[in-house]
């Protein structure tokens, strides 16, 4: 038993220390804070790209991240109407409006 409250307490003490989950290359989980929790409400926005190239993602003009050839992306957004738009790198560009209601996900497929 008392083995056990050791290897528990080092844990913790690990856990715990500034840094953690991070080792040189290798990423590993972070511990979810109120803030991450919280962050989680609202809607999210999965992009699935059928597209056989980079595409940049944007949410009501605000630059979200790229999306890799046949990738995917999430977004957490708050719940409402937003219009998506995706830049290929060819110069292709398409745009639509979605409402999403609160605890939603919304797949957003983008073909070639």
């Amino acid at each position: 038993m008392l083995r056990k409250m050791i290897a528990f307490s080092t844990l913790v003490v690990l856990m715990a220390a500034p840094g953690f989950g991070v080792h040189g290359a290798f990423a590993q989980p972070q511990l979810r804070t109120a803030s991450v929790v919280q962050s989680a409400e609202g809607a999210s926005l999965h992009v699935d790209s059928k597209h056989g190239e980079p595409v940049d993602i944007y949410v009501d003009q605000v630059f979200k991240g790229t999306v890799a050839a046949y990738g995917d992306l999430y977004v957490q957004l708050p719940a409402g109407a937003h219009t998506l738009r995706c830049n290929a790198h060819s110069g292709y560009s398409y745009r639509q409006y979605v409402y999403m209601e609160e605890g939603t996900t919304f797949t957003w497929t983008l073909l070639n």
